[in-house]
């Protein structure tokens, strides 16, 4: 891939602060690892910089990974303040989630551009989906009886997924949380911290078991400093927006807008991927 030209770059430095931002208010809003966010603009952004396509994928999921570790950091902070935080619960999945992204993560990088592309923007759309119309909630009994082993089998399933897509997990726990009838607050509180040890392990692996991809200068392994560097600052900025955010907005107008956005961003993924 041909180097591209100054205005491009030029661009991409300024448009990975307010990715950083965007991707901090809606993790504190919704206590994911922002990685549905940043993983598309990154798709986008860093073809600015040379990155060869067949690498593309990889290096927005291992940036986004490393990002995510900042992210959570502070928003697993804000949200134990806020008391908004089951530990009993994280004591039970947090183990096999870490085990389970660690085995996503080298699955990752044996996988093409390609094929997590289309992965990553199918994702997506079942997940909007499932916000927008709840389609889930009309599958599942009104009752859901949740056993130690079953959150454990769900942490190492959640861990594998998030590794291999470079997500914290956080759309797919929070769904499971609702369904236990837990607290809105508390789902999303405990989905904060349950994220943060995900992106570390996921961060670590991707810079450091994949080795240095010719060609690509300033980078670490998979993961592309100059945009984790600004877009995991900016991030961090927008953290406690997104906290605040919660405690005043209807949940049902949150999930709408979000399921929006994230059918809009699903379908440029899908397009722009070449079968």
């Amino acid at each position: 891939m041909e180097h591209s030209s100054l205005s491009h770059i030029l661009f991409a430095f300024l448009a990975f602060p307010i990715l950083g931002v965007i991707c901090g208010i809606l993790s504190g809003m919704l206590g994911i690892g922002g990685g549905i966010v940043v993983i598309p603009g990154l798709f986008i952004l860093l073809v600015c910089f040379g990155i060869p396509g067949e690498h593309l994928m990889h290096f927005a999921i291992g940036t986004s990974l490393a990002i995510m570790m900042c992210t959570s950091t502070v928003n697993a902070y804000s949200h134990s303040k806020r008391h908004n935080v089951i530990w009993p619960l994280l004591k039970i999945m947090v183990p096999f989630a870490v085990v389970g992204v660690i085995a996503g993560a080298f699955l990752m990088s044996l996988s093409s551009s390609r094929i997590l592309s289309l992965s990553f923007g199918f994702f997506l759309l079942a997940v909007s989906l499932d916000l927008f119309f709840g389609l889930s909630r009309k599958i599942l009994p009104v009752h859901v009886k949740i056993k130690k082993g079953l959150f454990r089998a769900i942490g190492l399933a959640v861990g594998v997924f998030s590794g291999l897509l470079g997500i914290g997990g956080g759309a797919l726990y929070i769904p499971l949380f609702f369904y236990c009838r837990i607290n809105a607050r508390r789902c999303v509180g405990t989905s904060a911290v349950l994220v943060l040890p995900v992106a570390f392990v996921g961060a670590l692996v991707s810079a450091f078991s994949m080795g240095q991809v010719q060609g690509v200068s300033l980078s670490l392994g998979f993961i592309y400093m100059p945009a984790f560097v600004l877009v995991a600052i900016f991030s961090i900025i927008g953290v406690p927006i997104g906290v605040r955010l919660l405690s005043r907005l209807s949940n049902e107008t949150v999930k709408k807008v979000f399921a929006a956005f994230l059918a809009i961003v699903a379908l440029n993924m899908i397009t722009w991927t070449r079968f």
